[in-house]
């Protein structure tokens, strides 16, 4: 009985796991409610997940406000800007697809669904790299949309993962929103740190947090 209740036994580690992913998709869950924070939010879950869930480093609810607090200020117009863009692309969707059907209509439908696939294959890398990198908003989507053709195969993999956690979300009523952002940033990590390491550069200063190259 005593070791089963040990802290680092393998049970009680992965309890402990589990409830942290609930705890940060609630966090998350509730900054995101304000629209304009989903932005920092999305980076602090995912720096959070990275840096406690599978480095054990910091706790989750420190860690994650400290992503959301130093990414704030570039997060919230990246997260605007993505937003928009979303709507516009379904709102234009829509229209061409209620719209009296002609060739160039249906050819505009294809057009903007194209672009929308492209925008969350974008989208995949946005929060990720800005947890690592500091970017200007410009280069930061051009290091993405590099990424998102450059590992197309992960990035089709981690936007499936991505729309079948909405669609989990959506089915439930929401309900699910209780550990399926935290599970959806830890799986997708597995790929996106692969890929992320290749482009930080090495540190050599004892001092510095190197959680992301071990």
């Amino acid at each position: 009985m005593g070791n089963l209740l040990n802290p680092n036994n393998p049970v009680m580690r992965f309890i402990g796991k589990a409830v942290d992913c609930i705890i940060l998709s609630m966090v998350f869950t509730l900054c995101c409610l304000p629209i304009v924070t989903i932005g920092p939010a999305l980076t602090g879950l995912y720096y959070a997940v990275v840096k406690n869930i599978r480095r054990d480093r910091s706790y989750a609810v420190a860690s994650f406000f400290k992503g959301f607090k130093d990414n704030l200020k570039q997060g919230i117009p990246v997260g605007l800007i993505f937003i928009l863009l979303t709507g516009i692309l379904c709102f234009n969707i829509y229209f061409t697809v209620n719209a009296a059907t002609t060739t160039w209509l249906r050819l505009l439908r294809y057009f903007y669904l194209a672009v929308l696939v492209i925008l969350w294959m974008v989208g995949i890398y946005l929060w990720p790299v800005l947890s690592r990198f500091s970017l200007k908003i410009k280069d930061l989507f051009r290091m993405c949309l590099f990424f998102a053709f450059r590992h197309f195969l992960t990035t089709i993999v981690c936007l499936i993962v991505v729309l079948g956690a909405a669609f989990l979300i959506w089915t439930s009523s929401g309900l699910f929103m209780v550990f399926v952002p935290a599970i959806t940033a830890l799986i997708i990590s597995f790929s996106m740190e692969k890929i992320l390491k290749r482009y930080t550069p090495d540190t050599t200063d004892e001092d510095a947090d190197t959680w992301y190259l071990e």
